[in-house]
């Protein structure tokens, strides 16, 4: 009887023993292993995903371009936006401020399936690389080459202003503020304090004929030696440096006794070690290179009529 009784009554009891010990040890367990499961899970979750997540993001990043897209079968149709930039309120696995984003999509079809788009905001990360280039310019060497501009002026000494393609319009807008803009009566002048300075290879007819004749690696020379003075002051915008048209002037103006001043790129090239004084932006994209020469040129420019 007793056995059978025993027999009964445990299948009954066992669900409450053990909903009763579950409940008691469960805390206890917990509390013991999670902290030293915890960071363990973490350390070797962490590394593999970040890991995974900079091989995918990190050559779109790199790529200054239109992103390229991955599409993957997964379903769903919700929206997940993760930035690494600006606090939208995601992951950061770059040191660099970039405007990389993931983004989930929905798709407009009934099949479960998603479509992965990993995008970044070129205008963003344009602006964020252009305000690096722009913290790399040598600001003592500007002041420099503001002191030239102004002992030119003072001397009643000629300035003359080349480059090629973009660089060529950095000169002819520098040529006009300073014509223009920086050309006036000061409070130090009791005349006007005029700057005597031109743009070379702006006369297309003489620029052509020069290049047509003799060849373009000589039409800047050429064309100063009808003008240039010993005294008078050589600056040359190049991004890479290496402009041959720009560097022959240079070494004429150098032999003649000119001041020479140099806006460059890159590694500098050639103009770097010719000019007497080289304001570098080492900087390998051609874009921000010559948007740090405009800014420099504003610097000086707006020294005279600001400053």
């Amino acid at each position: 009887m007793q056995s059978t009784a025993q027999s009964a009554a445990q299948p009954a009891s066992q669900p409450v023993v053990q909903s009763a010990v579950r409940s008691a040890l469960q805390p206890a367990v917990q509390s013991a292993v999670q902290p030293a499961v915890q960071p363990a899970v973490r350390s070797a979750v962490q590394p593999a995903v970040q890991s995974a997540a900079q091989s995918v993001a990190q050559p779109a990043v790199r790529r200054f371009a239109q992103p390229p897209v991955a599409q993957r079968s997964l379903g769903g149709v919700d929206t997940l936006t993760a930035a690494g930039f600006h606090g939208d309120g995601g992951w950061h696995w770059t040191p660099r401020p970039t405007a990389f984003r993931t983004t989930l999509r929905p798709i407009p079809h009934s099949s479960f399936s998603i479509q992965w788009a990993l995008e970044m905001s070129f205008p963003t990360s344009y602006r964020e690389r252009l305000l690096s280039t722009m913290a790399s310019i040598d600001v003592p060497l500007v002041d420099r080459a503001i002191a030239w501009m102004q002992e030119a002026r003072d001397q009643n000494r000629a300035i003359f202003v080349a480059g090629n393609g973009g660089s060529a319009a950095t000169a002819a807008h520098f040529v006009c503020d300073m014509v223009k803009g920086a050309s006036h009566q000061t409070a130090s002048h009791q005349k006007e304090a005029r700057f005597r300075i031109v743009a070379l290879g702006q006369n297309l007819p003489t620029l052509t004929a020069y290049s047509n004749d003799l060849d373009y690696s000589d039409a800047l020379v050429e064309e100063l030696k009808n003008f240039a003075q010993p005294g008078d002051l050589y600056m040359a915008i190049s991004g890479s440096g290496n402009s041959p048209n720009v560097v022959r002037a240079m070494e004429y103006a150098n032999s003649l006794g000119c001041r020479t001043l140099a806006l460059t790129g890159r590694d500098g090239g050639k103009l770097g070690t010719l000019a007497q004084l080289n304001i570098h932006v080492p900087e390998p994209h051609m874009g921000r290179i010559e948007d740090a020469h405009h800014i420099i040129c504003h610097m000086i420019c707006y020294s005279f009529m600001d400053g």
